[in-house]
């Protein structure tokens, strides 16, 4: 799929229905349906789209095509939704909150097991709530024949092409290639990669990972990060560097990766947390004027927001920039 289906769906909904083709689904030639009995009695997204029933809701989508003009069909498509599909399109939910038996504070445990395939209460959930997209943590990773299942499954079941995605960074935060039952790279940290001054190397590590993802019906992965290291001497381990410019370039290098082996990014943690110190409720402070961040900070951002397909804000308050006391992440004036 044409990253313009993405661009143009930015446009209309910030985060809505996900990219079909590549990007919405495994990969054909790597995955094999496991759920044809299932699906037999379900209606296609395509088939809907295009369908000549007039009761069927998105049926003015027959005068556009997906590959030519994506902006129109998307159009259409978001045009033709209900007010609640469109409010569920919204949400990026943990793959354990479709489990609605589940407590919130067992959804969020990642210390403990997760789903790990699409059961009934699932089904149900995406067909009443309409979520635009579901997040995968390391807990709901069991082997590659359960992923890619799990995966399948869920888009089977959705009205509309999900987004699903993980935090694969490489090194110590990549739930798949550190898992034993996956025979894929595992790169070094963030940081390693940055040593090496060559933005090239991280082009690399995202189209290496967005390949494997994009096999096991991953289409965004919750990268790269654009932190800017607070310490020179000392770079942490998911960010690339101190310094924001080489921070910047290894950033979009690794996005152009993931877009070549159709995948999404999702850059974070805008502005960044690299000057924020934490305060007494354990929330990042950063105590800089806009001009300052963007100055430093922010800085390693500015290019990055031109390639990437989603931006992750940062749970970081703020309180130079905005005045409604809430971190960027929950800040309208920010976002």
């Amino acid at each position: 799929m044409k990253k313009s289906f993405a661009a143009a769906l930015a446009l209309l909904i910030t985060i809505s229905m996900a990219s079909c083709g590549n990007f919405g689904r495994p990969d054909p030639k790597t995955v094999e349906r496991t759920n044809e009995d299932q699906n037999s009695s379900r209606r296609s997204l395509v088939d809907e789209m295009f369908s000549t029933d007039e009761e069927s809701s998105v049926s003015d989508n027959a005068e556009y095509s997906i590959e030519d003009d994506p902006e129109n069909f998307v159009k259409v498509t978001v045009e033709n939704m209900t007010l609640e599909e469109k409010i569920g399109q919204l949400f990026f939910v943990r793959a354990d909150a479709l489990e609605t038996g589940y407590e919130n504070k067992v959804v969020n445990d990642d210390s403990i097991g997760g789903v790990t395939y699409v059961d009934d209460m699932m089904i149900d959930a995406l067909e009443k709530y309409h979520v635009g997209g579901v997040a995968l943590m390391e807990k709901n990773i069991m082997d590659e024949d359960k992923l890619i299942k799990l995966t399948s499954d869920l888009q089977a079941n959705s009205d509309y092409p999900l987004f699903i995605g993980i935090e694969e960074l490489g090194g110590e935060l990549a739930p798949i290639a550190n898992n034993m039952n996956f025979d894929v790279p595992l790169f070094g940290n963030m940081n390693e990669v940055g040593k090496t001054a060559t933005a090239a190397n991280a082009k690399k590590v995202g189209k290496a990972i967005g390949k494997y993802l994009a096999g096991y019906g991953i289409n965004i992965d919750f990268a790269p990060i654009a932190d800017v290291s607070e310490d020179d001497e000392e770079v942490k381990a998911s960010s690339f560097a101190a310094d924001p410019m080489m921070v910047s370039d290894m950033a979009v290098a690794e996005i152009e990766g993931l877009h070549e082996a159709g995948v999404m990014s999702a850059v974070k943690h805008f502005p960044g947390y690299g000057d924020a110190v934490t305060n007494k409720n354990n929330v990042p402070v950063n105590d800089m004027s806009w001009d300052e961040i963007m100055e430093d900070d922010g800085l390693a951002f500015t290019e990055a927001l031109e390639k990437t397909d989603m931006l992750m804000v940062g749970h970081i308050m703020l309180p130079e920039v905005s005045d409604d006391g809430l971190p960027a992440s929950m800040s309208q004036q920010i976002i």
